[in-house]
């Protein structure tokens, strides 16, 4: 029977690290346990049992390794939420699961879309652990600023939503920061939701992001069923620490679309509807275009502009313009080539900061004493 806690020296271990890992000091891990029950984010040794649908693990700096059957791999547990791909959850044990994305999340697959084939599996060796016996998480490990902030400005805060999965929300977004800061904005990125994958932060530095961040940034490999309030948690420590790198605009991406179960949760929290000061929707098709804009505008967002994959066909353009009627947002429809434009891009962010400044009205104006025989509507803000 082979032991529960195993001394290695992990300097000489040789296991590929993922980027999901990328900011974990191994320096004081030198044992793997089999003791306990996989939660996310814990750290675990594995090997790889089988090659399938993921072939190649990114490291740390960004690079996708090809990895093969017997290579030791460090990794994450998280849980995966992808229409065109997989769901899968936590498994209860140290069992052989499944390496579910190429930033380094291992969990078991529960669903998967017809196109993928059988997913890449890996046998967990242990949990690693330091040298006074704590398991070792990604939480452990959060960038998250620790000191108040309430001295600094407070940056206008665009999200970008879509319609679903693959709609164009980091193209849509990639481009607004491109035109922002040729407007002479200095923008920062943020990705609230998703899973792992350090591609999703080079897009937007390449696009003109001064710094950018993402849940991983945080200490969540995934938020996959993470609890909202932890998910506003990351929200409030992605924008601070954007604040804290000066940025006067922050592009906020939310992972897959507005139906999925934890967006909905997040999206109602009232906490982050003062917070989002505009929204942009990335749209697949018409139908979702207009869909998307009336849920936002029901949930009390200003929307600002529809784009998206949509965006790239004049047909569907059309479509969507004709059925919007009196519910099209102040500006319409916008092609990724116009929101690269600085004067559009600016406009956008005026419209949000418009918007910002409307709610502050609204909410100070609801705490003034109500005339006597007055409605409260009726009340006017000196």
């Amino acid at each position: 029977m082979e032991p529960n806690t195993i001394t290695i020296p992990f300097a000489e271990a040789g296991a590929r690290v993922a980027t999901a890992l990328r900011n974990v000091d191994f320096s004081n891990a030198t044992q793997i346990t089999k003791e306990g029950r996989p939660q996310i984010g814990d750290i675990i040794l594995a090997h790889v049992t089988s090659i399938g649908d993921v072939k190649v693990l990114q490291n740390p700096n960004g690079r996708e390794e090809d990895i093969h059957t017997g290579d030791l791999v460090m990794l994450a547990y998280g849980q995966r939420y992808a229409i065109a791909e997989y769901e899968a959850v936590l498994p209860d044990t140290l069992e052989e699961c499944d390496l579910v994305s190429r930033g380094g999340v291992a969990a078991k697959v529960v669903n998967k879309n017809h196109k993928m084939g059988t997913p890449t599996r890996v046998q967990p060796r242990g949990f690693l652990r330091d040298t006074n016996g704590q398991k070792l998480n990604t939480r452990q490990f959060s960038l998250a600023p620790e000191r108040s902030l309430t001295t600094l400005n407070k940056p206008v805060v665009m999200a970008f939503l879509g319609t679903g999965m693959d709609a164009g929300k980091t193209t849509t977004a990639c481009s607004t920061i491109h035109g922002l800061t040729r407007a002479g904005h200095k923008v920062g990125f943020g990705k609230v939701t998703g899973t792992g994958y350090s591609g999703d932060l080079f897009a937007p530095i390449d696009s003109g992001a001064v710094a950018g961040y993402d849940f991983v940034d945080m200490g969540y490999p995934s938020t996959y069923m993470v609890p909202t309030t932890q998910i506003n948690r990351i929200m409030d420590d992605i924008i601070n620490k954007l604040r804290l790198d000066g940025c006067d605009t922050i592009v906020l991406e939310i992972a897959d679309g507005i139906f999925q179960q934890d967006n909905m949760q997040l999206l109602s929290s009232a906490s982050v509807k003062a917070r989002i000061d505009g929204i942009i929707l990335a749209a697949d098709g018409p139908l979702g275009a207009i869909q998307a804009n009336q849920t936002m505008r029901d949930q009390g967002y200003e929307v600002l502009a529809i784009s998206g994959v949509a965006s790239a066909a004049p047909l569907a353009l059309r479509e969507i313009k004709r059925n919007l009627g009196n519910m099209s947002p102040p500006f319409g429809c916008l092609t990724k080539d116009d929101l690269r434009t600085p004067e559009i891009a600016d406009g956008l962010r005026n419209s949000a900061l418009a918007s910002r400044d409307n709610k502050l009205r609204a909410a100070i104006t609801a705490k003034l004493p109500k005339p006597d025989g007055a409605d409260k509507r009726d009340a006017v803000l000196v």
